[in-house]
């Protein structure tokens, strides 16, 4: 069948159209999806982070305070700290954690920029200074626990001691279960709290240490 030249135009035209329609979509998805930028003060991001500072340094050996940054669905996001007329990004672990401290002057009159097209989560958690591991020392967890729970209750004395958190236990984040294991090898499944085994040493009074089926991603102190 020969195709007359006016249908073919035709065909062209409704194949050009489509394309545009098309190129027109894909702009407005894009457009969607672009990221939103935001500023907030850098206070905001380091939460409590003068207060922590106000721990004398000899009592915060075992335990420091951990900031992350994490997006909804996992969305990429860059954090931008701008101050003194600088911009510096903020660089992030995988797990969302916070690799850069703020100073004094920073908090008080810096800002930080988030590009990001997902709503961020910002939050601070206690952690021990002992590194994750698969397997740790029970006692030296729960001396991070006690000098934890020591700081926080100088930081809030008088009557605010009765509203202040009374830390008592470890929280381990990325594994499923653990054990602890006593002097005499003999052990002791960790109880779960969101999922998460956790570890408080004045309910396994003679641990000496604990184990899990693979280094947790994080340690959080909590009450």
């Amino acid at each position: 069948m020969v195709q007359h030249p006016a249908s073919d135009h035709a065909m062209r035209a409704s194949t050009l159209g489509r394309r545009a329609l098309l190129a027109l979509a894909a702009a407005l998805v894009a457009a969607g999806a672009r990221a939103e930028v935001r500023t907030i003060p850098a206070k905001r991001v380091w939460p409590y982070l003068e207060t922590f500072a106000r721990i004398p340094p000899q009592d915060r050996t075992r335990f420091q305070a951990t900031y992350y940054v994490t997006t909804t669905l996992g969305a990429p996001a860059t954090l931008t700290l701008i101050a003194d007329g600088r911009r510096t990004t903020i660089p992030r672990g995988r797990d969302g954690r916070l690799l850069h401290s703020a100073s004094a002057q920073e908090l008080a009159a810096g800002q930080v920029e988030i590009d990001c097209p997902e709503k961020v989560h910002i939050f601070m958690q206690l952690e021990p200074t002992a590194r994750p591991a698969a397997e740790m020392d029970a006692s030296e967890l729960a001396a991070a626990v006690a000098q934890a729970a020591s700081a926080v209750k100088k930081l809030a004395p008088g009557p605010l001691q009765l509203v202040a958190p009374k830390l008592k236990w470890v929280q381990f984040k990325g594994v499923l279960a653990g054990e602890v294991v006593f002097a005499d090898s003999h052990r002791a499944a960790l109880p779960l709290t969101e999922g998460q085994p956790v570890f408080e040493p004045s309910k396994f009074p003679g641990a000496k240490g604990l184990r899990f089926p693979s280094a947790p991603s994080s340690i959080a102190i909590g009450d």
